[in-house]
């Protein structure tokens, strides 16, 4: 998934170069790992119930995820808004199949 690759590689020389500090920035990949593998927890248990369709599900966490990182570009550059955004991307990135 190219967009994992994306926000992965760029957000902390983005939070840098807006004068967060390094270390502060860290916790944007931290909280899109976090969030990547209890969304990844999520899909088993929610597929499994049998209660929703998997492709209509995945599809509408993969535009969840496409959403969150183009609105990554506009929202504002401090740290709990980058934050927020990049553990949403990891909640919605780890729906992948």
């Amino acid at each position: 998934m190219a967009s994992l690759w994306v926000m992965l590689t760029y957000c902390i020389p983005r939070a840098a170069y807006n004068g967060i500090d390094k270390l502060q920035a860290s916790a944007q990949p931290f909280a899109l790992g976090i969030c990547s593998i209890v969304g990844r927890l999520l899909t088993g248990i929610i597929t499994n119930l049998g209660c929703t369709d998997r492709v209509a599900y995945y599809t509408v966490w993969q535009l969840i995820a496409g959403l969150g990182m183009m609105f990554s570009v506009l929202i504002d550059d401090r740290l709990p808004f980058l934050i927020a955004t990049y553990a949403v991307f990891g909640l919605a990135s780890g729906k992948t199949p």
